[in-house]
């Protein structure tokens, strides 16, 4: 994950359980963090450089503040389930995790370190992407073999659309909102 700035990155370091901080101009590690069992997911959050990571195999999300050099945890949410996949919103309040493990995705309001709502949403979630305006998320699908459109005001699933193909992964929503685009 690449700080605003360009400056700095975080990695996930799924076999050693831990984060690492890297200068990108030195192509050095500066800090390193352990965080919970097998990280998986990384996503931006507002307010500096704050990330959040999900923990697969220990089911929980950990907050971090990655400013100022070094690696600071400030929040750990048990969400369980084998979270996979995050994404935050623009103001930093909420994060949908991915529950592969519950075919849900958990909404987490990030100032209290709580689960608000657990979205059932079919088979194997794992990859996420919030629309421009923040209306609707895509959910990646490897059970149903496609992707899954909530409403993020109603956390409802509004449709899911299927086809042949599996490992729907790195979701991307187009500027427009219209199209969500996938490795597969």
């Amino acid at each position: 994950m690449l700080s605003p700035d360009g400056k700095w990155l975080v990695t996930a370091n799924q076999t050693s359980h831990t984060l690492s901080l890297v200068n990108v101009a030195a192509g050095t590690v500066i800090d390193e963090l352990a965080v919970g069992r097998r990280p998986t997911g990384l996503t931006r959050l507002a307010g500096g450089f704050r990330v959040a990571v999900t923990c697969r195999d220990s089911g929980e999300v950990v907050v971090l503040d990655a400013g100022a050099g070094r690696l600071r945890a400030t929040a750990t949410i048990p969400v369980s389930g084998h979270p996979w996949g995050i994404v935050g919103d623009a103001a930093g309040r909420r994060a949908y995790v991915a529950l592969a493990g519950l075919g849900q995705v958990a909404v987490l309001d990030l100032a209290t370190g709580s689960v608000l709502q657990r979205i059932p949403v079919g088979p194997w979630p794992r990859y996420l992407a919030l629309s421009p305006d923040e209306t609707r998320l895509a959910v990646g699908l490897d059970g149903d073999r496609g992707v899954a459109v909530v409403d993020t005001q109603s956390r409802q699933v509004l449709y899911v659309e299927r086809f042949a193909g599996l490992n729907i992964g790195q979701l991307q929503v187009a500027a427009d909102g219209r199209h969500v685009y996938f490795l597969g």
